[in-house]
């Protein structure tokens, strides 16, 4: 048996981790993942999908608080892994790691190398626009999501959210570890140097870049909504001072006065851009439940001509 510990802490990485656990030639040590932190808005301390699903699977549990420390020295040292599969674990893997196994580092990684290294490459994906996507197999080394790649599987963005392709892409993910794993093992499956060109990175997602301040393009905003959903989504503040988020929208043409309430009917609350206007149709009032505007348009008192305020502003 090839012995492999599996470093994640995003839930994105329970298929490939179920895969895994599934290859009769592999035997999963244990999960590797970030210390419970608080969360929501009790701020609990809540145990994510991932972890419940590896404790499903009978897997034991390591939460290094950080990896490059005696506390990852122990935990590779404990179980001796022949190779480490790594997928949205959140902590970089030092060279004295990379070194220690018999075997390779591979990571499972959210974009088409070299467009969107980094942390956040579904989100950036869909807020630039990207026609396509995928998840690609790839070498571990000292640079950020610079190794060599095995083998990838690609995906039509369309009108994905964030929301909806993490689902698919965290089934590329095992579907890669079902058809390629065991062919980069026994060396059937070369692997290719990343060009540097064309190179891009997906930096982390803040919550102000979710303010919205109607400034620029529609179709900019619409992208940023369905990028931004769930997490952190689009805000700004009504007439009243409540915190309103809009979470989907598309772009139509008018504009020129940002953030001006041009309609709102059961179809859509129409919003003024510096260019084109946004039409929402689904959004959420500050401590309720998201809704869609067909709803909303009974109970509310926005009034055409009054304006979308800024959170940055208020």
């Amino acid at each position: 048996m090839i012995r492999s510990l599996f470093f994640a802490t995003d839930p994105i990485a329970l298929p490939a981790l179920t895969a895994l656990c599934q290859q009769t030639e592999i035997e999963v040590l244990a999960l590797v993942t970030q210390p419970l932190r608080p969360s929501g808005r009790g701020r609990k301390q809540r145990e994510s999908a991932l972890v419940l699903g590896a404790q499903s699977l009978g897997l034991p549990i390591q939460r290094p608080h950080r990896l490059d420390s005696e506390e990852g020295d122990r935990i590779l040292h404990q179980y001796q892994p022949d190779f480490c599969l790594v997928m949205a674990y959140g902590q970089i893997i030092c060279r004295r790691h990379l070194d220690a196994i018999p075997g390779p580092w591979l990571n499972l990684h959210g974009s088409l190398l070299p467009r969107w290294r980094g942390a956040a490459p579904i989100e950036r994906a869909i807020e630039a626009g990207d026609e396509e996507t995928g998840m690609m197999f790839m070498a571990m080394e000292e640079g950020l999501d610079t190794g060599a790649i095995y083998s990838e599987r690609r995906v039509k963005i369309g009108e994905h959210r964030t929301s909806s392709l993490r689902p698919v892409m965290g089934e590329l993910a095992a579907d890669l570890i079902r058809e390629d794993l065991m062919g980069i093992l026994q060396g059937e499956i070369p692997s290719k140097a990343q060009e540097s060109e064309g190179s891009t990175y997906a930096k982390r997602l803040r919550a102000e870049e979710g303010w919205i301040d109607f400034m620029g393009a529609a179709d900019v905003w619409s992208r940023r909504a369905r990028a931004f959903d769930p997490r952190p989504g689009l805000t700004c503040v009504d007439p009243q001072g409540r915190r309103l988020k809009l979470w989907h929208c598309f772009a139509q043409e008018g504009g020129g006065d940002p953030g001006r309430i041009e309609s709102l009917t059961s179809a859509g609350l129409v919003v003024q851009c510096e260019v084109g206007c946004l039409v929402v149709t689904e959004l959420q009032i500050e401590g309720r439940k998201r809704m869609k505007v067909s709803d909303f348009v009974h109970a509310s008192s926005l009034q055409i001509g009054e304006h979308l305020a800024f959170v940055g502003t208020c």
